[in-house]
């Protein structure tokens, strides 16, 4: 895992090597797993999502944790403040509502004339934010947007079958681990439909959808390892400020865009930090 391999790589030479107990899961299976970390008798908890953190935090209240999150760790009531969390917490979050916006205007930009946009999502308290940002966004842009509540992998299929009658011809999918987990089945989808498509995660476009936005995982993971680093010399969490990722990236598929037919603007491509051919 890469994570671990940076943590180990981050310890002076001469402390104790690094154990690791891993767990994984979605929706009440979160909260097992928190439970199960918490009998074990770790020293502290990494979380990677949203929901993750919120069953960490509700399971180890004076536990040390350490959080990659999709929104803001203050508004879903994780954090006190950014500067000084005042629990026991700390991590890098990205602010979804902004995120979340920019991918439908990505999106209509790179579509003549559409109409609507579908919000591919999972109906998690963590989820919201990003959510309203997509919503908000459509809004603006004159789009409908078209709620597409996932709890099983068997409801984005039902979905898809539905977009043609529902008249969807944008989809954006955000941030959860069970739409992760089926990115790959979601492009291939996406694609046999001829629907422009854009995911919250940097492997959707390999993967074959349109286009992704996401926060450069590379540099997520990274700073993840150094804040865990502290807390593992000392720190409290609750003293260590919650940083916000700075740098997002934009991925298109143009062999994707071809076999749409899309002619991408040239200010799209320029402003793209990768291209898929």
């Amino acid at each position: 895992m890469p994570f671990e391999r940076l943590l180990r790589e981050s310890q002076p030479s001469g402390e104790p090597p690094l154990d690791f107990e891993s767990r994984f899961g979605m929706g009440s299976e979160m909260a097992e797993g928190a439970a199960q970390l918490v009998a074990a008798k770790v020293d502290l908890i990494v979380a990677q999502g949203s929901p993750a953190a919120l069953a960490a935090q509700r399971a180890a209240p004076r536990l040390p944790i350490v959080f990659a999150i999709a929104g803001d760790p203050v508004a879903l009531g994780l954090a006190n403040s950014l500067a000084r969390p005042g629990s026991n917490v700390t991590g890098i979050y990205t602010l979804t509502s902004e995120t979340s916006g920019k991918r439908v205007a990505l999106l209509r930009d790179a579509v003549p004339r559409p109409r609507v946009v579908g919000l591919l999502y999972r109906p998690q308290p963590g989820n919201q934010d990003e959510l309203n940002g997509a919503i908000d966004a459509a809004r603006v842009l004159k789009l409908e947007a078209a709620k597409l509540p996932v709890d099983s992998p068997d409801d984005i299929k039902s979905h898809f079958a539905g977009m043609g009658g529902a008249g969807v011809d944008l989809l954006s999918v955000l941030t959860d681990p069970l739409l992760f987990r089926q990115l790959g089945g979601i492009a291939r989808l996406a694609l046999r439909q001829r629907l422009p498509a854009i995911a919250a995660y940097s492997g959707f476009a390999d993967l074959g959808g349109l286009m992704s936005y996401a926060a450069d995982g590379d540099e997520t993971l990274q700073r993840l390892a150094a804040l865990t680093h502290l807390v593992l010399q000392g720190r409290a969490p609750g003293d260590i400020p919650i940083e916000r990722s700075q740098r997002l990236l934009l991925t298109l598929n143009l062999k994707t865009a071809e076999a749409l037919g899309l002619g991408l603007p040239h200010s799209l491509k320029v402003s793209a930090h990768r291209v898929v051919r």
